[in-house]
């Protein structure tokens, strides 16, 4: 069951990279190419495919993704246009020597001038996007087992007063939640869009 705690929020433009001696100025430049990933339902890459695709008009089968490993829901599997390595492969070693022309990286992204972000100024285009939405992405979020709090309510809201810092509330998530949603749709990882209602179902009314 989700809970209003965000655990990591991050703009995500600085995590897309490719060779600073490569053919890619841009992310225009990115049609038609391969990019590695995690794995496809990674949420950084998930940001960053709706950002082509809302920003520069790149859909995610116009590229060739390729992906590392399974997705955390056993029963997903990746769409046609993303290709899986054979194991053992070595995402940062295949963007260094050519194999991939740009990769994303989680929020560790690795150091080296032989590589740059494929955007040219990511800092700027992370703040184009909260202009254009009016928030910053979200990572990761809190979650509870269902059987547990439906066993025991009063346990969801001292779990998210553990976390006064980050706690939220629904309404100021939706937005984040609501452009998640239309994404994972638009990129084969949810197979319908999801209400509100929906994500929050069974949220005792005593959480924010």
């Amino acid at each position: 069951m989700l809970l209003p705690v965000v655990l990591a929020a991050r703009f995500q433009e600085s995590a897309l990279l490719c060779r600073a001696d490569g053919p890619i100025r841009g992310p225009a430049d990115l049609a038609g190419r391969r990019i590695g990933v995690r794995a496809y339902s990674q949420t950084t890459g998930m940001w960053l495919r709706g950002t082509l695709a809302d920003r520069f008009a790149l859909r995610p089968e116009a590229m060739r993704w390729t992906t590392f490993e399974d997705a955390h829901v056993p029963e997903y599997r990746d769409p046609p246009w993303a290709e899986r390595v054979p194991p053992g492969s070595d995402m940062l070693a295949m963007l260094r020597d050519g194999r991939l022309d740009a990769a994303i990286f989680g929020n560790d992204t690795p150091a080296g001038d032989d590589l740059r972000a494929v955007f040219p100024d990511p800092a700027a285009a992370g703040e184009a996007f909260r202009a254009a939405h009016g928030f910053t992405p979200v990572n990761h979020l809190l979650v509870a087992q269902r059987a547990l709090l439906e066993e025991a309510p009063e346990l969801a809201p001292k779990l998210v007063r553990l976390f006064p810092a980050t706690a939220a509330d629904r309404a100021a998530l939706g937005p984040a939640l609501a452009l998640a949603v239309r994404y994972c749709v638009e990129q084969g990882l949810l197979p319908r869009p999801l209400a509100a209602e929906e994500i929050w179902a069974g949220l005792p009314a005593t959480v924010a």
